[in-house]
């Protein structure tokens, strides 16, 4: 299942960067230029282009409420709590969602439950 976000460009982008970059590589090159119009080697300055991002089917044992997780990269300075803030989760549904993660360590990617 795939979900559609929206992002602007700036000086130098491409589709691929803009995966890399502000998706953290949650999506590709080929999924954004397949649902924008846009020559991938020019793209136009501030302009808003569709995102396409992979989403995952929920865990019913853990929470009947949520049908999709979707990826969330983590970053340097985030922890359990602002990764909570941010996505509107509670911080145990977080935690029960992705056993033994560890949301401080400034990398990789936590499932954030979604309804969908």
């Amino acid at each position: 299942m795939f979900q559609i976000k929206t992002a602007s460009t700036a000086g130098g982008d491409t589709y691929e960067k803009i995966a890399r970059i502000a998706f953290a590589n949650l999506t590709n090159g080929n999924w954004i230029q397949v649902v924008n119009i846009y020559d991938p080697t020019r793209l136009p300055n501030s302009v808003f282009i569709n995102v396409t991002v992979n989403c995952s089917c929920g865990d019913s044992r853990v929470s009947e409420d949520y049908g999709l997780f979707e990826t969330y990269p983590l970053r340097p300075g985030e922890n359990l709590s602002s990764v909570a803030n941010a996505s509107g989760a509670p911080a145990e549904l977080l935690q029960r969602f992705n056993p033994g993660s560890n949301f401080s360590a400034g990398s990789g990617i936590v499932f954030v439950p979604a309804k969908g």
